[in-house]
């Protein structure tokens, strides 16, 4: 990747981590009726605290998403068929939700499967989108980063149990790594030809 596209792409993900930080938190505020207790200078202040916030998780993501392809690459070399690397994604794709649950979780049990449920419906469209754009190989590694990875960043609101800020940060964070995932192979692809 060329310095042009990576700044290309660090600019574009730290907008899409501060626009969906605004969004979720502004209609957070809406719900709970905060929204229009607020005056200007209060909601001046609130609107760039998300902004703020949401820089930060798409900081976050860029992170964990070049710790996944540093991952996957040193992964693909050391398992030399690549179904086994598949299996090994698969696995990890079930048991960390347990492992969530069981180190991390506080709250009900209905809360947490509903989450992880919608988490992971986001994560299946997201990796079917990737196939309709690249290969059907890419399902299960794509499924793989915006579930798992996608999880354990989440999971440092999880250990707040705060819901607000649960949701606001996966939500910001599921904008980011779709973002990052979905472009990677145009970024590729301009480097290749």
């Amino acid at each position: 990747m060329t310095i042009r596209n990576w700044v290309i792409m660090f600019w574009s993900t730290l907008l899409i981590g501060g626009a969906a930080a605004v969004v979720v938190g502004l209609l957070l505020a809406l719900a709970d009726g905060e929204l229009f207790q607020w005056n200007v200078l209060e909601f001046g202040y609130n609107v760039l605290s998300m902004t703020l916030a949401g820089f930060m998780f798409s900081i976050l993501s860029q992170m964990f998403f070049f710790a996944y392809m540093t991952l996957n690459y040193i992964a693909r070399d050391m398992f030399r068929r690549p179904s086994t690397w598949k299996l090994v994604q698969l696995f990890f794709i079930i048991t960390i939700p347990f492992e969530i649950y069981m180190f991390l979780w506080e709250g009900s049990t209905i809360k947490f499967v509903l989450q992880i449920g919608i988490m992971l419906i986001l994560s299946i469209i997201v990796a079917y989108w990737k196939v309709r754009l690249t290969n059907p190989n890419a399902f299960i590694p794509s499924l793989f980063f915006m579930f798992v990875f996608t999880l354990v960043e989440t999971a440092i609101a999880i250990q707040v149990s705060n819901d607000e800020a649960t949701l606001l940060m996966a939500s910001a964070l599921l904008a980011c790594n779709a973002w990052q995932l979905l472009r990677l192979h145009k970024v590729i692809k301009k480097i290749e030809s």
